[in-house]
């Protein structure tokens, strides 16, 4: 303890420092405003302060303020503060386009903007503004960046393959003269495949006053200090290597792409929520009804809605339908249907039984994350594409505006993740009610077309969850954009458990030939939930009848998983140890990488296994959640790969760990924990000949680990010491508190 009281003595003398604040500008409207909040709570997560600067509605609407009000409810308890802007008075001119009206109504916001983010800076001047984080439709706020000497980045909330055409736009505005919907053949974009003139995004179809703004904006992106894509790398990957090759900007420096997503907002454990959507979903069987969802902005003439209804009535299909409605000819904002007047007469009673109309806004992220939706006619907006991505959901297309054809084209002919509904994109006639059906029954399962999609929709789900995990190319991506916004190395562990090495840092002998950025340990970061005895998971339930710190844990990470002939190894010195145990056993079959997935336990491990532990042991054959289980007072051990997150939630809880290193770094961590900390103890593996480890081997480790030796006994002690240190570290007066006030100091100075 002397040691760590010097420690922390010397780092108290260090210079202080704070963490980086960011303030964020969406564009108005609930599409726009959706991925801001979820790219707030992204990087909130990553200890940067976030504030949300708000417009009102830039066209009337009634459900604009609710709807802010909802995202401020979502965020209560997180550093994201909302600063409601001004009001400013544009009335919509019908002769002006959408996309006209909308950036003058935002360039109408740039002195509100500038005095906000003044009196920011005045009113918190040792917190000083990181970065301006701008929507791609506020990039006139640039000359508030510059005139304030703030950074600026745009957050593109669309994909990449947008952005490649965005980038692209003033070369192709020069090449290509007159409207372009009347082109012949097909637009040529790097990156893209190529692409019929009338899939473009709405506002280039036409060269009029929307055309303009929309190609201002382009012209602009170059200003970006960089731009963060709410994408990943698996998903676009040739898009994103053109883009920055340089391709698609031919007469200028690319900006640096950060591709951090998919960030969305999909509720756990949709079924508890009390909307009656949700309630009706309840009582449907898995996977059976197609939900129909057009975003904020989509909806019908009465006519089609009478073509959609014929459809579904046809198709059989069990069905929840979001039918908004928009009166009258023209622009204007959706509203709540009257169903009685615009569906035809009979149609409910036929379909009660199978389906529901909802005639208001809807909870989309709760109800494809239902398990009883197996499908969503939707308008391809990329917000809504990614969420049911996420949830594993197939996609019928149905573009309706703005860049959407885009997103439609890509995913159905280049992706394959969504199934082609036939549209007349040139006369804009209306969908049959036989189109329709067609395009249902096909997502639903019933055409070879819609078999593969399904197929691919589960594929990237688990693909697109794992991008955003530690080790995904998503969170790399945004570690890259955290040191861009905040230039110097944090660092997730505390001075007390590695004092040496970090010294050895600070002095500059590890990078002898450049300057050594400022290292700032600030951990242990970990997202700890108290009293887990009350969650409802089965885990934890099973956990909660066990005795005192009595269960050894087995958990590999989200990538780690063993091949059968190992798990059975494993199986044998569970099962001879005697120990209680909880294995989260996930299962890579095949050859090669590939990401793990749930276990069949019947076919992976011995006969009667099972039977034979029911009485002290527990299978989990899927994501079993971590945290959780390792604050649990009947856990008493952790058999782990030793990924640092994994290590430090261990260590906070003072549960001591078996290590099992797999890949990555693991070695390394292994090896330190073991030999230099003293925080593990060794499972003797063969590194040289990878050769399985056997049952006598982890019997002996796990009897080890759960205090059966003099080796487990002291790792036990020491894991209880280091996580009252640990815990000291991050609470204020601790050395990782202190070292956020050094990191404040940095950012004041503009250093």
């Amino acid at each position: 303890m002397e040691q760590v009281q010097e420690t922390r003595s010397s780092i108290s003398r260090r210079r202080r420092r704070m963490k980086a604040r960011l303030v964020l500008l969406p564009a108005p409207g609930t599409g726009h405003m959706t991925p801001m909040v979820e790219l707030a709570k992204y990087l909130v997560q990553h200890n940067f302060s976030i504030t949300i600067l708000t417009m009102g509605p830039a066209f009337p609407s009634s459900s604009y303020s609710s709807s802010i009000a909802s995202y401020i409810e979502s965020v209560v308890g997180l550093d994201i503060t909302f600063i409601d802007l001004p009001h400013v008075d544009l009335p919509f001119d019908r002769t002006k386009s959408a996309m006209a009206h909308l950036s003058l109504f935002v360039e109408k916001h740039n002195p509100h903007i500038k005095n906000a983010i003044t009196q920011l800076r005045s009113s918190s001047p040792s917190a000083p503004i990181h970065a301006l984080v701008l929507d791609f439709f506020m990039t006139s706020m640039f000359d508030v960046a510059v005139e304030l000497g703030i950074p600026g980045y745009i957050y593109f909330a669309s994909g990449a393959a947008l952005l490649a055409l965005m980038l692209y736009l003033p070369t192709l505005d020069a090449k290509i003269t007159g409207h372009y919907k009347d082109l012949e053949g097909e637009v040529e974009i790097p990156g893209l495949p190529p692409l019929p003139p009338l899939v473009l995004p709405g506002p280039m179809l036409v060269r009029d006053d929307g055309y303009q703004s929309f190609l201002s904006h382009a012209l602009r992106f170059p200003e970006a200090k960089g731009i963060i894509v709410n994408t990943f790398g698996e998903l676009e990957s040739a898009v994103l290597e053109t883009i920055d090759e340089g391709r698609c900007l031919p007469d200028h420096p690319t900006p640096p792409i950060y591709p951090v997503g998919p960030l969305i907002g999909v509720k756990e454990k949709p079924e508890m929520s009390s909307n009656a959507c949700i309630k009706w979903l309840n009582k449907q069987p898995l996977a059976s009804v197609v939900f129909l969802c057009f975003g904020s902005m989509g909806a019908f003439p009465a006519a089609q809605v009478k073509e959609i209804a014929l459809g579904l009535e046809q198709s059989g299909c069990r069905f929840l339908w979001a039918l908004r409605f928009r009166p009258g000819e023209g622009f204007s904002m959706p509203s709540d249907a009257n169903l009685d007047e615009i569906l035809p007469e009979g149609f409910l009673d036929r379909t009660v039984e199978r389906g529901l109309v909802w005639p208001s806004w809807a909870p989309q992220t709760e109800i494809l994350a239902h398990p009883a939706v197996g499908g969503f006619v939707s308008h391809c907006g990329w917000n809504s594409f990614l969420e049911s991505l996420w949830c594993g959901v197939p996609v019928l297309a149905w573009p309706l505006y703005a860049e959407q054809r885009l997103n439609a084209f890509l995913l159905v002919k280049e992706l394959g993740l969504a199934v082609e509904l036939r549209l007349d994109y040139k006369g804009e006639g209306l969908v049959k009610g036989e189109e329709v059906e067609r395009g249902v029954r096909c997502l639903m399962g019933e055409c070879e077309e819609g078999k593969k999609v399904r197929k691919r929709a589960k594929e990237f789900s688990e693909i697109g969850k794992g991008a955003v995990e530690e080790g995904g190319s998503s969170f790399a991506t945004f570690k890259r954009l955290a040191h861009q916004f905040a230039p110097a190395i944090i660092v997730n562990t505390f001075a007390e458990l590695e004092s040496a090495v970090l010294e050895t840092i600070d002095e500059g002998r590890c990078l002898p030939d450049h300057p050594t950025p400022p290292i700032y340990p600030v951990g242990p970061l970990i997202g700890i939930k108290e009293n887990p005895e009350m969650s409802s998971n089965a885990c934890i339930k099973w956990l909660n009848k066990q005795p005192l710190a009595s269960v050894v844990f087995l958990c590999f990470g989200s990538m780690g998983a063993f091949p059968a002939a190992q798990v059975k190894e494993i199986v044998l010195g569970l099962e001879q140890s005697g120990c209680r145990f909880l294995w989260a056993l996930r299962f890579r079959s095949g050859e090669g990488f590939s990401m793990p997935s749930d276990a069949i336990l019947d076919e992976i491990l011995p006969e009667g296994f099972l039977d034979r532990t029911m009485e002290r042991g527990l299978v989990w054959p899927s994501w079993a959640p971590q945290t959780e289980i390792l604050a649990h007072p009947a856990v008493g051990g952790f058999v782990s790969h030793c990924g640092w997150n994994s290590f430090l939630e261990s260590l906070w809880c003072g549960v001591p760990v078996l290590a099992w290193p797999l890949y990555a770094e693991q070695r390394l961590n292994a090896f330190l924990l073991v030999k230099e900390l003293g925080l593990a103890v060794e499972l003797r593996l063969d590194y040289k000949g990878e050769g399985l480890v056997k049952g006598e081997e982890v019997e002996r480790g796990v009897r080890c680990l759960m205090g059966e030796c003099e080796e487990g006994k002291k790792v036990r002690k020491r894991a209880k010491e280091f996580s009252e240190i640990g815990k000291g570290a991050v609470e204020e007066g601790g050395s990782s508190f202190a070292t956020f006030k050094r990191l404040a100091h940095q950012f004041a100075q503009g250093t």
